[in-house]
């Protein structure tokens, strides 16, 4: 056998160029992801005013009564919304108030502590009914400072609330109820 040295030299310098450029790589791939996450800190989008238009139409057709506040509140945004047909049909929109706390409506086929125990908390507190848009209104609210209403007509139970305001959440109980 020869005894001849391998083919590249290999140096001090040689493995602390090879590291720093594994280091850009490496920084380069984590601002990518940083750039491209998904978190809380980041828009959420809104979604379209024909697509509301179209969900919204759909369940109507279906006989829900697919509440929505009418007009949403300035400075609020739609950021989902959902219609699933069937034996029992379901609806759903989520908004965003200006100051970016949460506001969803739910109609659905489910008991009332089915749906809270879902939507607030397994653990909420029932509070006092409330008499707004010709409805009796149970209230809630959970420890972590969720406030919801439900009423119920018929087989159909509907929660409104989230993280807003208890008077946030009555405003849009006001402007959806139909």
């Amino acid at each position: 056998m020869s005894e001849q040295p391998g083919r590249y030299q290999r140096s001090t310098s040689g493995l602390i160029g090879a590291m720093v450029v594994l280091l850009l790589v490496v920084a380069g791939f984590v601002a990518f992801r940083a750039i491209n996450r998904n978190d809380a800190s980041r828009p959420v989008a809104t979604v379209p005013t024909d697509q509301v238009r179209a969900v919204t139409t759909a369940a109507r057709e279906a006989g829900m009564s697919a509440w929505l506040p009418t007009p949403v509140p300035a400075g609020w945004r739609i950021t989902s919304i959902s219609f699933v047909p069937g034996e029992r049909p379901t609806w759903h929109v989520g908004m965003l108030t200006k100051d970016d706390q949460y506001v969803g409506i739910e109609e659905r086929t489910e008991s009332v502590p089915t749906l809270v125990a879902t939507y607030v908390d397994k653990e909420a507190v029932a509070g006092t009914d409330e008499d707004l848009s010709g409805r009796t209104w149970a209230t809630w609210t959970d420890s972590g400072g969720d406030f919801a209403m439900t009423t119920t007509q018929g087989p159909t139970t509907y929660l409104i609330g989230g993280s807003a305001t208890p008077d946030e959440v009555r405003s849009v109980v006001s402007a959806s109820v139909r």
